[in-house]
């Protein structure tokens, strides 16, 4: 029984470890008109914002859409990497 314990010790130790490394990436948006290029972290927090160098000649609205859409994409670039990972471990 302590081989079980043990392999289920390491199973959920290396799972731990793969989601702290999922947490701790980042992951790169971008709206469709790719004026705006968010990047965010692990948690979906915003951590960076990149605009085109074309981005003066839109709409504001236009812009604040684009930035909008950017961090949209890649908080789902996130959340999916991490469900990805989560559906191997749970074999949902």
């Amino acid at each position: 029984m302590s081989a079980d314990l043990a392999a289920l010790e390491s199973s959920v130790a290396a799972t731990y470890a793969e989601l702290n490394r999922l947490l701790a990436a980042s992951y790169r948006g971008v709206d469709r008109a790719r004026l705006v290029t968010a990047v965010v972290d692990g948690h979906g927090l915003l951590v960076e914002v990149t605009f085109a160098k074309t981005v003066a000649r839109h709409d504001p609205a236009v812009v604040a859409e684009a930035v909008r859409d950017a961090v949209a994409d890649a908080q789902l670039t996130a959340g999916t990497a991490i469900a990805a990972a989560m559906e191997e471990v749970t074999g949902a």
